[in-house]
């Protein structure tokens, strides 16, 4: 009755008291290892669930870390060990996206330095990325040419002022 009631805890104590004036009972002791097996699967689908909702507000660390506790529950189950990997695939995409955003932040305003840093670092996480390279080179090639246009319209300004070797300097 108390296991279908899904009093877990109330079974195991039954069945320990159970334990002590029958240890042979071959009988008790199956229904022990059920009641084990039928507490950890209901802790383990806990813990799933959690993990899903930590999951879906985009809580990775949260997820991962209830998800590795899941595995201690019960180690080498696959199902976490793909739940695991799913997470973290999920964290790294949105952390790749989140850089290329930043990117294309900073290309929109013009600071080429800040581009080639956050694409840098995008490639540390996903190496060999050509069109991320590509990027980079383009991003170097403007900051170049933003320093050469900064150099110039200094050099012209301070010409107007009619200090030339500063202007000479400059450029």
């Amino acid at each position: 009755l108390a296991a279908r009631a899904g009093h877990l805890n109330v079974v195991r104590a039954l069945l320990d008291a159970g334990f002590k004036f029958t240890p042979e009972d071959e009988r008790l002791s199956a229904r022990y290892e059920q009641a084990e097996v039928e507490k950890r699967t209901k802790v383990l689908a806990s813990l799933l669930a959690k993990a899903d909702k930590e999951q879906a507000f985009r809580n990775w660390e949260a997820a991962l870390k209830i998800l590795e506790n899941a595995l201690e529950i019960a180690p080498g189950e696959e199902q976490v060990q793909r739940r695991i990997a799913t997470v973290k695939a999920e964290q790294r995409k949105e952390r790749l996206q989140a850089i290329l955003v930043r990117a294309d932040r900073a290309a929109s305003a013009g600071r080429w330095g800040l581009v080639i840093a956050a694409l840098e670092e995008y490639l540390t996480l996903e190496p060999g990325d050509v069109q991320v390279q590509a990027r980079i080179e383009d991003a170097r090639q403007k900051l170049t040419e933003a320093q050469v246009e900064e150099a110039r319209t200094r050099a012209h300004s301070l010409a107007h002022q009619e200090r030339f070797e500063e202007a000479i300097t400059a450029w």
